[in-house]
């Protein structure tokens, strides 16, 4: 996992989509490089992906999943 060292990283869509998708190098990224604990997902990227999939199934899915990440929600301040 990652070090109590690290930064928080911003990930975006293509990220996602790349380790849901199974992309073994991704996924070494994410959880093994960075730790899922140090990975922030703009409220934008959570719609995205939430956008992207095809049924209510697929959707409860991808939000269970989410729930692992912090989700950044953008305001004034951020913008």
């Amino acid at each position: 996992m990652g070090d109590k060292n690290m930064s928080w990283v911003l990930c975006d869509t293509n990220v996602f989509v790349h380790y849901f998708k199974g992309n073994e190098e991704t996924k070494e990224i994410l959880l093994y490089k960075i730790g899922e604990e140090y990975i922030l997902v703009p409220s934008l990227v959570l719609m995205e992906l939430c956008k992207g999939v095809w049924n209510k199934k697929e959707l409860e899915a991808l939000l269970k999943k989410m729930q692992s990440y912090k989700i950044l929600h953008f305001n004034e301040l951020v913008s």
